[in-house]
């Protein structure tokens, strides 16, 4: 136990280069051989901390031993022992973390197989669930990865699949009525789908819910959609304006808001937002994490904050 438990101390002091050292010449067979007495240490937290060295030495190598690495890692986390709801919550969060990776890898076939198994491993998970929709929904983007020769996906089988992603949402917001992203991710797709009543039911629930500026940015911009295909161009102007209020920063509110401008028939105002357009520092938009979500580095840093206590 001294090769693990020297690394983790170390990785508990936050000397992790030097922990990713000592881990990476671990052996997975030999770890293999040496979970039982990993899971039965009077020290709780070192077979956690060893899953989590694995994790982070696989993400630094994944062309070599990082698949590995990852499934050795998996093996510690699922035999975790359950004697405390913070082993549940270590299991959950890490499944989540790693079904991320893949998610911001837009690599939905990977994410959803751990999915599945975390769901299998902690039952009930509204984080997970969550993941679970947008896995699904990103199925449906023509530059996700797909393992099939031929990823297009004919109107019905998109529609299959999105469906599948609103099962996730709202799976999410039954286990936690409390969170809005649920919510919202539920209304997009409702509204993919062609239900844009439902979809501004479900704006309206995130909306009283949530009170991010993000999230209010979202449901401004994803409202200004729905009134734009209903033809209502005046409203979904004024949503759009809403949305650059609230975020003055980010660019697809603006080029909304000059797309309305020009259908309006009032050019000079949408010049003058184009102007202001690319004027603008680079910055993020929440859209685009919406769209292409990262890695959960909340996760993360969860797993980090729980080995070293």
């Amino acid at each position: 136990m001294r090769m693990y438990r020297v690394a983790v101390i170390m990785y508990q002091g936050r000397q992790v280069d030097a922990a990713l050292r000592v881990a990476a010449s671990w052996k997975a067979d030999n770890i293999r051989r040496d979970a039982r007495q990993l899971l039965d240490d009077r020290d709780k937290r070192l077979a956690p901390a060893v899953a989590l060295l694995l994790t982070e030495s696989a993400r630094r190598d994944m062309r070599a031993g990082g698949p590995e690495r990852f499934a050795v890692a998996e093996l510690l986390v699922t035999s975790l022992r359950r004697n405390s709801p913070d082993i549940r919550a270590f299991q959950e969060r890490w499944f989540a973390f790693m079904a991320s990776v893949f998610v911001a890898e837009l690599n939905p076939s990977p994410a959803r197989t751990i999915i599945t198994r975390g769901l299998r491993v902690v039952g009930d998970s509204p984080r997970l669930e969550l993941l679970s929709g947008i896995v699904y929904e990103m199925s449906t983007y023509p530059h996700a990865v797909c393992p099939a020769a031929d990823c297009r996906l004919s109107d019905e089988r998109r529609a299959r699949v999105l469906t599948l992603a609103s099962e996730g949402y709202r799976r999410a917001s039954a286990l936690d009525p409390h969170s809005p992203d649920a919510h919202l991710r539920l209304g997009r797709v409702l509204d993919l789908l062609g239900d844009r009543d439902g979809a501004r039911q479900e704006l309206r629930e995130a909306e009283r819910i949530g009170n991010r500026a993000e999230l209010l940015y979202l449901v401004a911009l994803f409202r200004a959609d729905l009134y734009r295909q209903d033809g209502d161009l005046r409203s979904a102007a004024t949503e759009a304006e809403r949305a650059v209020n609230l975020g003055p920063e980010y660019q697809s509110a603006r080029i909304a808001l000059a797309q309305l401008s020009d259908l309006l028939g009032m050019a000079e105002r949408s010049r003058k937002i184009v102007d202001q357009l690319l004027r603008l520092p680079k910055a993020g938009d929440p859209w685009w994490e919406f769209k292409q979500p990262e890695e959960d580095r909340e996760s993360f840093e969860w797993l980090n904050a729980y080995v070293r206590q």
